[in-house]
């Protein structure tokens, strides 16, 4: 038979599960985040330093609003995501108090897992919108490049 302690540190785990997927969407919303703002400050940089670089302003102003909106976007699912892994923490606590204090009321560590992957969903989702969004950029962006070689021949 298993001593209470193991039963305990065996429940906490459970939560550590999803800290850790949780984590990898982190690290995703990170490295586009920081796609983002550097293709944004790439493209500030240029128009500053040569105001006709192969973009017209109005394409210049369109793809800077859409890699803020695509940035916004990933901070947001970062914030739900850290938001997340502190319900899930919360978790892993409720659940050791629960099992010590031998309660049978087991609606906070139900509650705070769920809140965690409501805000994970939430989070996912954002991504999505701004996975879409870096797609649509693509695309314009390899349109006006084979459009300017093309010009060129």
């Amino acid at each position: 038979m298993a001593s209470p302690a193991i039963s305990i540190v065996s429940a906490m785990i459970t939560p550590a599960l999803l800290i850790l997927g949780t984590g990898s969407l982190i690290a995703t919303g990170l490295a586009r985040l920081g796609r983002a703002v550097d293709r944004a400050r790439d493209i500030i940089k240029r128009g500053m330093e040569s105001p006709n670089f192969g973009i017209s302003p109005e394409e210049t102003i369109r793809w800077l609003i859409r890699y803020e909106r695509r940035a916004l976007l990933s901070e947001r699912s970062i914030g739900l995501f850290f938001a997340a892994v502190a319900c899930f923490v919360a978790d892993s606590l409720a659940i050791a108090f629960d099992l010590y204090l031998k309660s049978d009321v087991p609606s906070l560590v139900v509650g705070l897992a769920s809140l965690g992957a409501v805000f994970m969903f939430v989070g996912a989702g954002f991504m999505m919108v701004e996975a879409h969004m870096g797609g649509q950029q693509l695309h314009e962006e390899i349109s006006a490049a084979t459009k300017r070689i093309r010009s060129q021949i």
